[in-house]
């Protein structure tokens, strides 16, 4: 696109190839480029799809755009706006893979499933965040299956936290919050659970349930 209008641009690099239909309008120096089409395969930054379609403006070194995008990895609405110092992306109705997905986003967290929700990243030279809510029917990870999981995500810093978070567990119903901090090695949670099963959690030991209150901290490593 640079090459086609004589112009570099300072956002994260657009890939793909399709049908578009691409307008340009005001000053041949700086134009208003308006984008509409569909790219089978597409990228956009970290992220690669199958197929997505959609519109986009660039203006000066702003990049905006919506697209809904289908991939066997991703399916979701997503609204991007990126510039030379910052990338915002809603992804909207998202059905993820979530190993997929954590690493196009260099988290290093062992976790396997698929998850709906809605989520926003936001990048810097400096910094990446992610925040969102979401749900999935089971998720695997840390030699454990959790089921019927639903909470809220957050990513800052090396630090995956989930400030609420709610997964069967042991035979019972577990809710309360997480955090893991992969560089700092810190753990801390306050978890709760209801009609947990003993004998699931400490084998050899049964007839005990409704095991109510769990609570756990831990930090460098402990």
């Amino acid at each position: 696109m640079s090459l086609a209008i004589r112009q570099p641009f300072d956002f994260p690099e657009i890939r793909g190839a399709g049908f578009t239909d691409v307008r340009l309008t005001g000053s041949t120096a700086d134009p208003k480029v308006t984008i509409q089409g569909s790219f089978e395969p597409a990228g956009f930054d970290l992220f690669n799809a199958a197929f997505a379609e959609g519109e986009a403006v660039i203006l000066g070194q702003e990049f905006k755009g919506q697209f809904r995008v289908d991939d066997p990895d991703l399916k979701a609405e997503v609204r991007v706006t990126a510039g030379p110092t910052r990338t915002e992306a809603e992804i909207l109705k998202a059905d993820v893979d979530i190993a997929k997905v954590f690493a196009a986003l260099q988290i290093p967290v062992p976790l396997q499933g698929r998850a709906a929700g809605d989520f926003e990243v936001i990048e810097t030279p400096k910094s990446e965040d992610v925040h969102g809510t979401f749900s999935s029917p089971e998720l695997r990870g840390y030699g454990q299956t959790f089921k019927n999981v639903s909470g809220r995500l957050e990513w800052k810093g090396g630090t995956l936290s989930f400030p609420e978070i709610g997964l069967d567990l042991y035979g019972g119903r577990v809710r309360g919050r997480a955090l893991v901090g992969l560089t700092s090695r810190a753990f801390d949670a306050d978890l709760h659970g209801e009609n947990i099963d003993v004998a699931l959690l400490v084998p050899g030991v049964g007839g005990i349930r409704a095991l109510d209150g769990i609570s756990l901290y831990a930090a460098d490593g402990e």
